[in-house]
């Protein structure tokens, strides 16, 4: 009992001599970073009780895979990981080595606290760790950090060309009128173009029945004379059900997808063939979607034998209503009946379609197979209950109404494009004080002790957003909390990708509000707003509820009217509660579902112009050679001046709005050049967008132009001097001009920001 009371005195005396030697740590620099994480504010209140109080959530956006291809910080060995908490050394950790200690080396977890010990003799993998670190330059030094796991391959070949064999499916409705069945084989045609010559494709196509086109060209020349094309055929399903595996030939099946290099001209006329059959009568209006897709899945299970998962799929489908035949067959109902069914118990087929279309979507993503479909046309789709078809696996659903040719080819570009790895996981490591409170995003949650996710969208505009809550005060200076980041790469890599972030404490109200990010803040607000409205329509209700959490965060931030950071967050917060996340601005399921999830879904950027749509402003031309100049004015009414034109970009539209004595005040010459530089901003601003926004051009006066009016904010209620304070380009207008531009707006019931404001303060 004495011996081993010594061995404790003796290594709490250690643990002591330790302690002395903190200044003397080694603590690094931050040099360049990442925009891979995005917090609410840059400073947290320290007390619980104050934190409660404000009313004001600290939240964090992540974009794990962003920047993929920079010049991240990179390390083949992995790093020492705390024994506490499982965070991981970093620029912020500190280090130390007691005198005449030859064996052992001591770091402090910047995320817990706690000490930890490295036994040199053991492993050396910390010295070379900690060697690789100190030698980066300190411009290079960040709080993200990148490990290779050295057992994964390393081949500089693409995994798609050695390990991974990649599949496509292009699955077509027979149902597509012959316009847009027109695009869509142009499109394809154009697709396989852009995919490796070593890709595999497969196409289908349904409608009662499920068929899947032979595109082989193993044809003898005794078969054909030279003048004769190869015979195109096609083996059908029914649609009514799906075939079992031991109903299906293993023979026939591995036929189906054939490499892009071998098939191109036999593609070209199945798809024609497909284009022809729907100028004719479309089998009662039958779409079997999910008899389709399981059909592939079967597929995919058939190629995979012997092949481990070596294999991955990407079913392009393109659909013109939603799926009433066969497995997963929704019930045909009107949009009245539909409302009235969601207020009322949901019938049972609905139930049982709810039910297949999930369990569908995660047998695909065990599959490494992912499902985006574009809804062609105006037909309902029932996005809600088709969500849980591509959610699981990472998918999208592209509500295409109307499109041309070239924005089908860059959504299908794109999606070749936009996959950087697979198998993700994030883990979110926090001190004890703190604790997680909400995780949204395209994740599945693995572990609740210490959060960890897996993550659907293995892309760079993947994001997920968290909130934290406080356990107890806080009363130290700075706190971390760090990200691991884990996902196979395209080269067949296992990469870990390491993130820590330092956060400022405070006990001082205005200096925390006067940190908040006023990007952020409001779309992280507005996430977990949405996340709770659900596909609620009630839209009274939904802004009556954001009204009450305004009014409680206004009642316990006397400071608000004195700091302009949080005056721009009560503006963006206005945006969401008449825009198209929570108002009245869409009216089908449809529109409304998908643009929440999308918002839900997407990154701080797609994020923000959903919840604030960006305004910019053609001003005008002094002299005939000089360009057109533009500049980003607040999303007000009173842009909608009859000399300009304006663009308004709320991520899946495009807006060009001409005022009507725009064609009188300049020349041909010069109108022409400033709708080359409207269009020059556009394309900028959309080239690399998915889904690809849809483009807008209309006139004042127009009946058209209501689309660009309802989005904007109607200031013109205001005062003359609120007027100004929201939108400062009016002191160029005289007075005579100010009051024609407020004079040919029409009464309307919707509240000004002002308007809205001030009765946040009266209540």
């Amino acid at each position: 009992m004495e011996e081993k009371a010594d061995e404790q005195m003796e290594t709490i005396v250690a643990f002591e001599k330790i302690s002395q030697l903190k200044h003397s740590a080694t603590y690094f620099s931050i040099g360049t970073q990442w925009n891979d994480v995005m917090m609410s504010s840059s400073k947290m209140m320290r007390m619980k009780s104050e934190w409660k109080k404000r009313k004001i959530q600290f939240g964090m956006m992540i974009e794990p895979f962003t920047n993929i291809n920079s010049s991240i910080p990179f390390f083949s060995t992995s790093p020492p990981v705390c024994n506490h908490c499982s965070s991981s050394f970093n620029l912020y950790s500190s280090q130390f080595c007691p005198e005449n200690a030859v064996q052992n080396i001591f770091w402090e977890c910047c995320v817990c606290n706690e000490l930890n010990e490295w036994i040199q003799s053991s492993n050396n993998d910390f010295n070379q760790w900690n060697l690789d670190l100190l030698n980066l330059d300190s411009t290079v030094r960040s709080e993200t950090i990148e490990y290779l796991d050295s057992s994964s391959s390393s081949s500089p070949s693409s995994v798609f060309n050695n390990s991974f064999e990649r599949i496509f499916f292009f699955v077509v409705d027979l149902n597509l009128s012959s316009t847009f069945q027109s695009k869509i084989r142009e499109s394809i045609l154009s697709c396989i173009q852009q995919m490796d010559p070593e890709d595999k494709i497969c196409l289908m196509s349904f409608s009662n029945v499920v068929s899947v086109y032979h595109l082989n060209t193993n044809f003898s020349t005794s078969q054909l004379n030279t003048s004769q094309s190869l015979p195109i055929s096609a083996t059908i399903f029914p649609g009514i059900r799906t075939g079992s595996i031991q109903e299906m030939s293993e023979r026939t099946f591995v036929e189906f997808p054939i490499v892009v290099k071998e098939c191109s001209d036999q593609l070209k006329r199945a798809l024609e063939i497909i284009e022809k059959s729907c100028e004719r009568d479309n089998a009662a209006n039958m779409r079997c979607l999910g008899s389709a897709i399981e059909t592939g899945l079967r597929i995919m299970n058939l190629l995979r034998k012997g092949r481990g998962n070596q294999t991955v799929g990407r079913f392009f489908t393109f659909l013109s209503a939603f799926p009433n035949y066969g497995p997963g067959a929704i019930p045909s109902l009107s949009e009245n009946k539909l409302q009235a069914a969601e207020e009322e118990e949901e019938s049972y087929f609905t139930q049982q379609s709810k039910l297949f279309f999930s369990e569908l979507g995660n047998s695909i993503r065990e599959e490494n197979i992912s499902i985006d479909l574009f809804c062609c046309g105006l037909g309902q789709m029932h996005s809600p209950i088709l969500h849980r078809l591509i959610s699981p696996n990472g998918g999208s659903i592209i509500m295409n109404r109307e499109f041309s040719v070239e924005q089908m080819n860059n959504n299908l570009n794109i999606l070749l494009q936009r996959t950087v790895g697979y198998n993700a996981t994030v883990q979110i490591i926090v001190p004890d004080y703190l604790s997680v409170s909400h995780v949204i995003g395209s994740t599945t949650l693995l572990n609740d002790e210490n959060v960890k996710v897996q993550v659907w969208n293995v892309h760079q505009r993947s994001a997920i957003s968290i909130f934290l809550d406080p356990n107890e005060d806080i009363l130290r200076d700075f706190i971390h909390i760090q990200f691991k980041v884990n996902f196979t790469n395209t080269y067949n890599q296992r990469v870990e990708r390491i993130i820590t972030k330092r956060i400022e404490m405070t006990g001082n109200s205005k200096s925390f509000l006067e940190s908040i990010d006023t990007k952020v803040l409001p779309v992280l607000l507005g996430k977990k707003i949405v996340l709770e409205s659900g596909e609620s329509r009630n839209f009274q209700s939904l802004a009556s509820k954001l009204d009450d959490e305004m009014k409680l965060m206004v009642k316990n931030n006397k400071e608000i009217p004195e700091i302009k950071e949080m005056m721009l967050v009560l503006r963006r917060m206005f945006s969401l509660r008449r825009g198209p996340l929570l108002g009245p601005l869409f009216q089908h399921i449809d529109d409304i579902f998908n643009t929440r999830m999308a918002f839900l879904e997407g990154n701080l950027e797609e994020s923000f112009r959903i919840l604030e749509p960006t305004l910019i402003m053609v001003n005008a031309i002094e002299h005939e050679d000089s360009p057109a100049d533009l500049s980003i004015v607040p999303s007000e009414d009173l842009a909608m001046q009859s000399n300009k034109i304006l663009i308004l970009d709320q991520q899946s539209d495009l807006f060009i709005w001409t005022g009507g004595l725009v064609p009188r005040l300049y020349s041909n010459l010069t109108l022409e050049r400033m709708k080359e530089k409207c269009q020059i901003e556009i394309q900028k601003r959309s080239q690399f967008r998915f889904p690809q926004p849809s483009l807008l051009q209309f006139k004042e006066g127009s009946s058209m132009a209501r689309w660009l009016q309802c989005r904007l904010v109607p200031s013109h209620k205001d005062s003359p001097e609120s007027q100004i304070s929201s939108f400062p380009q009016l002191e160029e207008l005289s007075e005579e001009s100010r009051k024609k531009l407020i004079s040919k707006f029409h009464k309307t019931d919707d509240l000004s920001f002002w308007q809205w404001y001030n009765s946040l303060f009266r209540s």
